[in-house]
């Protein structure tokens, strides 16, 4: 039988926190080199148990600065395409990544999130499903997917917002990542379990996103 994503992790964990920690450092160091990364926020995640980090998607540099702004590992979702580059693959795998097949409904990859829940991860999702270059957040044509695992996981959700000028990644332009206060599952006020309601924990998830960018957007210039 094949071993789960999560199995594979247990069986040398030392190992796996090592190589994060140090692949980590290199990157944060990148990126202070290269770019203005302020955080504001770290507080707010929790520093252990499951939990959903939840980000709008303006680049392929994403996923490595909301990595190294949690301030602890951080599991997310990358589309299967980078897994057939070499090293990079290597990389990504380690920094937490493991694929999804965007073009469908991947209950793989869904499986592999709500396992790395169970055992108390930080699962980090991008609502938008993918990336929005140059385009401000907000919460119109978010997809459901993202309020339909919140709904089956009841776990908590931490809002993160990665602004920049004109919502583009450039060297040596201010990035700013501002991490919210988590969102309990309670506060959805949610009904019984449909594609409305589904849809309806995304967009709050994300409105929450979007005030944060609106809070950020004043340290932009």
């Amino acid at each position: 039988m094949e071993k789960s994503e999560s199995s594979k992790r247990k069986n040398n964990p030392k190992k796996s926190m090592r190589l994060y920690k140090f692949l980590s450092f290199i990157f944060s160091s990148f990126l202070k080199a290269l770019f203005f990364v302020k955080v504001s926020g770290e507080e707010n995640v929790p520093k252990s148990g499951a939990c959903f980090v939840c980000c709008n998607h303006i680049s392929n540099c994403d996923p490595v600065i909301l990595s190294v702004s949690v301030k602890r590992p951080l599991r997310y979702m990358a589309k299967k395409e980078l897994f057939n580059i070499p090293v990079l693959k290597q990389v990504i795998t380690a920094l937490g990544a493991f694929p999804v097949d965007r073009g469908k409904a991947d209950i793989g990859a869904i499986k592999t999130s709500i396992a790395l829940l169970e055992d108390g991860e930080a699962v980090g999702i991008f609502p938008q499903g993918r990336r929005c270059r140059g385009i401000k957040p907000t919460a119109d044509g978010v997809k459901s997917g993202t309020g339909m695992m919140v709904y089956r996981t009841q776990v908590d959700v931490v809002p993160v917002a990665i602004t920049t000028k004109n919502y583009k990644v450039r060297l040596f332009k201010r990035i700013y990542v501002n991490i919210g206060k988590p969102i309990k599952f309670e506060e959805y006020n949610v009904g019984e379990r449909s594609s409305a309601e589904y849809q309806k924990i995304s967009k709050e998830i994300f409105e929450r996103i979007a005030a944060l960018d609106e809070e950020s957007s004043r340290y932009i210039k």
